[in-house]
């Protein structure tokens, strides 16, 4: 990801670099349906928006709100950084960074949208400590529970849903 400052304005963006693969179809099938979802997810201040899509004949770039806080895995790896003893969050910022992501799920939800990779990396925070949902490469869209359920093995291990490690459908 890179960092990019509009001239005119000063206004800064975020560029998400994907590597181009005829070789491996799944990427750039993956790369394109994250540019669709994202786009799709629109009108939610609680997701990460994509402005612009372009590409080259090695790249293809999202260009992405940039949000200042970083992920709010950094965020507690600073926490944890300036005093070892509070590994956490407090109770009141955990409660408002919670509402936020409930807000992020139901808005993608609405629109049946599952994530399927909902980790802290994946949860950006702007200045003044909103937050939004990004990294949609392995999201899925048109899941509906009873209809159009998900069943594919995928994500982040160690933040597997019980569901997902049983095999069972989810969505």
């Amino acid at each position: 990801v890179w960092l990019a400052k509009k001239v005119d304005t000063g206004e800064r963006f975020a560029i998400k670099q994907i590597r181009r693969n005829e070789k491996d179809t799944r990427e750039e099938t993956r790369a394109r349906r994250e540019a669709l979802i994202m786009a799709h997810l629109r009108g939610s201040c609680f997701v990460l928006r994509v402005l612009y899509t372009y590409q080259n004949k090695i790249d293809r770039f999202l260009v992405l709100d940039y949000f200042e806080g970083g992920s709010l895995q950094t965020q507690l790896e600073m926490s944890y950084f300036y005093d070892r003893r509070k590994a956490c969050f407090a109770e009141n910022r955990a409660k408002f960074h919670a509402a936020e992501i409930l807000l992020a799920l139901r808005h993608m939800h609405a629109r049946h949208v599952c994530h399927r990779d909902l980790k802290l990396s994946n949860v950006f925070m702007k200045a003044d400590g909103h937050i939004a949902l990004g990294d949609f490469g392995l999201a899925r869209l048109n899941v509906e529970p009873h209809r159009f359920p998900c069943h594919t093995f995928c994500g982040t291990v160690e933040y597997l849903a019980p569901e997902i490690l049983k095999g069972e459908k989810y969505g």
